[in-house]
């Protein structure tokens, strides 16, 4: 299987740098039995970017994955603008990052090409959707677990040390980033920390339905007022007002879309949710777990923001 990209220099690109999606008939000789190279899937709704060109976000050292922390990742990048758009996978609309293996690119040559028709139906086969024995679904999300390594003491340094060189960060955002969650670490729960949960005192929060649709402009309302509607343990009805999302409070975005379906990372299945968001251009910093990678969109309860009619 190639591991690195055809090129003098066959390093993972950095931050910037202009890559191409390989044509799929390359990009399958990559491929396991099960469609995926090192565990992780290419997924259905990639294929769509075979030809294209991208920019570079970061290099991918190491992400969250859902029940199981902060697990280390090597050979991968993410790409601007790049998300999951869960067409073949029943519509689910979570619109993950897509993750891409350095095998995936090559440095651009000549014209983009588009993927071939014939691209595109040889992935029927080859690319899994489902378990054919649970019926879970397949996806990067859910392969996640299984796609990275458990950072033992021994290997968190040497995964910090491949982030601090990548080109991810300045070196000086680097030692801020650091200082910030150190702060988070050690602050249990101060609201002076950049990081910090904010939590209800009822045990039973609100439900408020504003009915919004794609386009919509809202504002986040107020700490406080968010605060009303959360339980004790910091959640709407069982989802989480996180720790990085206080930073948006006061300020005004458009709906990028519902979000009333979504496959669970833990679980597989399809879950459904109640007056819920994702917001244009609002991704989680990855601050309050250093530099994660995953710069996943954060869910909004419809409760916790206010329509407006325009900006």
């Amino acid at each position: 299987m190639m591991k690195f990209l055809n090129n003098s220099n066959s390093s993972t690109p950095r931050r910037g740098n202009i890559v191409e999606v390989r044509p799929f008939h390359e990009i399958e000789q990559t491929l396991d039995e099960n469609g995926q190279l090192d565990r992780m899937p290419f997924m259905p709704e990639m294929v769509q970017y075979c030809g294209q060109r991208f920019r570079v976000t970061r290099r991918v050292h190491y992400v969250c994955v859902d029940g199981n922390g902060m697990r280390g990742m090597n050979d991968t990048v993410t790409l601007e603008n790049n998300y999951c758009d869960g067409s073949v996978h029943d519509g689910c609309q979570k619109a993950c990052t897509l993750f891409w293996k350095t095998a995936w690119l090559k440095y651009p040559s000549g014209d983009e090409t588009d993927a071939t028709q014939q691209d595109k139906l040889s992935t029927t086969d080859v690319l899994k959707t489902r378990d054919e024995v649970t019926n879970k679904y397949i996806c990067q999300s859910t392969c996640l677990a299984s796609a990275t390594c458990l950072l033992t003491r021994r290997l968190k340094p040497v995964f910090l040390a491949k982030e601090l060189f990548s080109g991810n960060q300045r070196f000086d955002k680097f030692l801020t980033n650091f200082g910030h969650y150190l702060r988070y670490k050690l602050a249990n729960g101060s609201t002076n920390s950049v990081c910090h949960m904010l939590k209800g005192k009822s045990d039973q929060a609100p439900r408020e339905s504003l009915k919004l649709k794609a386009g919509d402009w809202v504002e986040v309302k107020t700490p406080d007022e968010i605060a009303g509607t959360l339980d004790t343990t910091g959640k709407n009805h069982g989802l989480v007002f996180t720790s990085e999302m206080h930073h948006f409070c006061g300020k005004r975005y458009q709906v990028r879309q519902r979000l009333d379906k979504m496959v669970s990372e833990t679980s597989g299945q399809m879950v459904k949710l109640r007056d819920t968001v994702l917001l244009e251009n609002v991704t989680c910093f990855g601050i309050c777990k250093f530099g994660c990678s995953r710069q996943l969109f954060h869910y909004w309860r419809e409760i916790w923001l206010k329509k407006i009619d325009s900006v």
